[in-house]
């Protein structure tokens, strides 16, 4: 039985394919053969965190990596919310809804909060944010109240996300 990683690899110092394939999954294989084999001259293996100073995990490390993850996003969508001069409900509410955090019927079900994902009003459709904005009769009547006529078919035509930043953008 092989039970050593150095046992994957050929002679030569290229993975062993035949022994890779019949120990993992095909998908998964472009992955390993991606990933230099060891070589014995350099000494032996040892783990790393690659997001530490120290190469060391830590709790903190990994805290700072994941919320460095988290808001270092590609694009400024988070300092435009904040930069608006809103109350600051109407600010977390619209980043709530951007971050597809917003407690939804569905949501609940997911977090076990609720056995029924099914909007409360009408119970034709689950609740999800696209649901709440668009798609709900009720919130469609509000809509088509407050959206100029010409603006109506863009309106509900267009995910929920785009929607809000084009009309932030568009207000700065």
């Amino acid at each position: 039985m092989l039970t050593s990683i150095i046992d994957y690899v050929q002679p030569g110092g290229a993975w062993d394919i035949p022994k890779l394939s019949s120990m993992i999954p095909t998908n998964l294989l472009p992955h390993i053969l991606g990933v230099l084999p060891p070589r014995p001259e350099l000494g032996h293996d040892r783990v790393t965190w690659r997001w530490g100073t120290t190469h060391r995990f830590t709790v903190a490390s990994a805290y700072q990596q994941m919320v460095e993850e988290r808001w270092n996003l590609p694009n400024k969508q988070w300092c435009l919310i904040w930069s608006f001069s809103l109350p600051q409900r109407v600010r977390l509410f619209l980043w709530l809804i951007l971050k597809e955090s917003f407690m939804t019927n569905i949501e609940r079900c997911r977090h076990g909060l609720s056995d029924y994902p099914s909007c409360l009003l009408f119970h034709l459709s689950n609740e999800s944010i696209t649901h709440i904005f668009h798609d709900c009769a009720a919130t469609a009547e509000v809509w088509q109240s407050l959206v100029p006529t010409e603006l109506l078919l863009t309106f509900f035509v267009t995910d929920t996300t785009p929607w809000i930043l084009s009309n932030l953008c568009c207000h700065t």
